[in-house]
């Protein structure tokens, strides 16, 4: 079976009708509504709809894992071009992963207002963030995408650290150091991190600048833009990041002493 995006008049009914389709969102299905009438096969694509049954709605950095490895594995054909087509997404959270998209983000206990705030985030795709971050499938994808070219490492041990903490991960998405260029020498130091007597203190969640690995990005965000890191060899930037981390860390260590 192929991929199908919607018709962009579809798009905009179903976000201006989202409370009067709430029952829909909580129960029902838009079967009656994703008709060839109003959703266009997209040629040389190919979905798994067997493996999307994997899907699993529990919150987690490791369950984030295996949703964007099934995801990325079951949706076949797409660039980055199609990837950045919300119609694609709002067929998929709308017809085949409509009960995943339904059990991971929208609260049956919460508001009318919430559940209607939570499904125009999740259900739907506006600007990079939407893509990337908020719609309950096109972020699994788009995560498994950043780190899938990173060569030190296979795909699952590079989500793993990638997606291990959530503010660590929004951090590189949402910063102009996410270039490939950069991204390889960031995952190189996360990595390490991670397999190193350092993780606990690295990842430990603090508030505001105090947390190592925050700082750390601060740094690496305000030393030098991405023209400075594409213009260096992977070797010197990963360096460069590492002894960046070591201040970081020497920074928040030397504040909590004076404090």
């Amino acid at each position: 079976m192929n991929l199908h995006v919607v018709k962009r008049g579809l798009v905009a009914e179903l976000r201006n009708k989202i409370e009067a389709n709430l029952d829909r969102y909580l129960e029902g299905d838009f079967e009656d509504i994703l008709t060839p009438d109003y959703v266009i096969s997209v040629k040389e694509t190919e979905i798994d709809l067997e493996a999307l049954q994997k899907l699993q709605p529990q919150a987690g950095g490791e369950i984030d894992v295996e949703n964007a490895l099934v995801v990325y594995g079951a949706l076949k054909g797409i660039n980055r071009y199609l990837a950045r087509d919300e119609r694609l997404w709002v067929w998929l959270s709308h017809g085949p992963c409509l009960q995943y998209a339904r059990e991971r983000w929208v609260a049956k206990g919460a508001t009318k207002e919430k559940q209607t705030s939570l499904i125009r985030d999740h259900f739907f795709a506006s600007g990079a963030r939407g893509f990337e971050r908020n719609n309950a499938i096109a972020c699994l994808w788009w995560w498994a995408e950043i780190v899938s070219k990173y060569p030190h490492a296979d795909l699952r041990t590079t989500l793993e650290v990638f997606l291990h903490q959530t503010d660590v991960r929004a951090s590189i998405i949402e910063r102009p150091t996410s270039s490939q260029s950069a991204l390889v020498p960031l995952l190189n130091v996360l990595i390490e991190k991670y397999n190193s007597e350092e993780r606990l203190t690295f990842f430990k969640r603090e508030k505001g600048n105090s947390a190592i690995y925050r700082r750390w990005l601060t740094e690496v965000n305000r030393y030098g833009g991405i023209k400075f890191y594409e213009a260096l060899p992977e070797k010197d930037v990963t360096e460069l990041f590492l002894k960046l981390a070591d201040l970081a860390r020497e920074s928040v260590k030397s504040e909590a002493i004076a404090a």
